[in-house]
């Protein structure tokens, strides 16, 4: 059996090789998120999970162009990540609203 390994590594340094080159900080994609700033001059890589996390959460579905960009950056797997992780982050909001809870006072956020 011959697993061919080798091909899928080398895609996958490129990829990440290619991210670095190109995305923006996080402190940047951050700011852009918060000031629901349009994805235009961004990299597919940043901009196409925007827009999905922006249409589930508003639209409460995803057009299937905006599901085939993220799938054609990432794949289905890394989505499956990615909606966990937004599926949790809207959970700890949810609890955090609904319990009134605030940073400390002189505490900012991160």
């Amino acid at each position: 059996m011959n697993l061919n390994i080798k091909p899928i590594r080398l895609e996958q340094k490129k990829r990440r090789r290619s991210r670095q080159e190109k995305t923006v900080s996080n402190q940047q994609l951050s700011m852009w998120l918060s000031e629901h700033k349009p994805t235009t001059g961004l990299t597919e890589q940043d901009a196409s999970p925007i827009e999905f996390g922006r249409e589930i959460f508003t639209k409460h579905a995803v057009a299937a162009t905006t599901y085939a960009r993220v799938v054609k950056v990432f794949g289905e797997r890394y989505l499956v990540d990615l909606i966990a992780v937004m599926g949790q982050h809207a959970s700890e909001a949810t609890m955090l609203a609904a319990f009134d809870q605030h940073l400390p006072v002189g505490q900012a956020p991160r």
